[in-house]
């Protein structure tokens, strides 16, 4: 992978930091996404999905992935991650590939995470 660049608001360091805790999420998603498959909501899951989504991957993914905040990091893992269409749909939002200027590079990194995650799979469910 390349190397991530500083931009105005966010360093090449903060970035990493990003990613890593976007991968972490993917791994926490593709553990419950047996779940995602029978229509469950997260709300019924053992598993939760809040600690994994971060502070910072929430505000990432709102201010430069150009995602609704849904209000706080909560409303946004209900709206995006609720339900498994939801999921597929955040998820291909995603493969799109709107992001704001300066963040391709962490775009592209995010994207390679999610198809090296079996991210194609949680797609291919619904």
């Amino acid at each position: 992978m390349n190397g991530m660049t500083d931009t105005e608001f966010m360093t090449s360091e903060e970035k990493y930091m990003v990613l890593r805790q976007w991968q972490i999420f993917l791994k926490k998603l593709r553990e419950v996404d047996y779940l995602l498959v029978v229509g469950a909501d997260y709300g019924q899951f053992p598993i939760s999905l809040d600690k994994p989504f971060t502070e910072r991957l929430y505000k990432y993914l709102s201010l430069h992935e150009g995602f609704i905040a849904h209000f706080n990091r909560r409303g946004f893992i209900s709206a995006r991650f609720g339900t498994a269409a939801d999921t597929a749909e955040t998820l291909r939002l995603m493969k799109d590939g709107f992001c704001g200027s300066g963040y391709r590079d962490i775009h592209n990194a995010m994207i390679e995470a999610l198809n090296n995650n079996a991210g194609q799979a949680m797609l291919n469910e619904v």
